[in-house]
């Protein structure tokens, strides 16, 4: 999994721009967007070893001030999906899941995080999968907090979880 955070106000992809020029017509992408989707980029990079070849998760929070013009959820998802490509993943087809979730925040920015999927979406859950965990009782908050998570992850694939506490 791959986590960063792209600081500052998240941005929209802006839809396509056209410049007449004499007879001729040029399509282009608005300059704010192509801005925010490199810094996407470089927000990524020293995450980022080489670009994913198979399918992903995209899960992003994007935080913002209540102010102004309140930016579309989609489009700021798309943009930094467009941002992260060949970084993050080889192209943004490989983006199978998406959660994505729009918070205010006086502290403005956009955490993102990359997850490979371990299987093809095709094969459903798997059926049977049982997991079974001993946690000793000194086991601190944070990493009990971890645990936790996971188990969500494991639940939500249709995993039957046993916890017990070790001694």
């Amino acid at each position: 999994m791959t986590s960063f955070t792209v600081p500052g106000r998240p941005v929209p992809k802006a839809r396509p721009r056209v410049a007449v020029e004499g007879r001729s017509a040029r399509v282009y992408t608005p300059r704010k967007t192509r801005d925010y989707e490199e810094t996407v980029g470089w927000c990524a990079r020293p995450h980022c070893r080489e670009p994913l070849l198979t399918p992903v998760q995209l899960v992003l929070r994007a935080f913002l001030e209540r102010r102004g013009q309140v930016p579309d959820l989609l489009n700021i998802t798309k943009a930094i999906e467009d941002g992260l490509n060949t970084i993050a993943y080889r192209d943004d087809v490989l983006v199978k899941s998406l959660r994505a979730d729009m918070w205010y925040s006086p502290n403005e920015r956009a955490e993102v995080e990359v997850r490979p999927l371990l299987r093809p979406l095709e094969e459903g859950p798997p059926s049977g999968l049982s997991v079974r965990i001993a946690l000793p009782p000194d086991v601190p908050e944070g990493l009990r907090a971890r645990v936790a998570a996971l188990i969500g992850e494991l639940q939500g694939i249709g995993a039957q979880v046993e916890i017990e506490e070790a001694s």
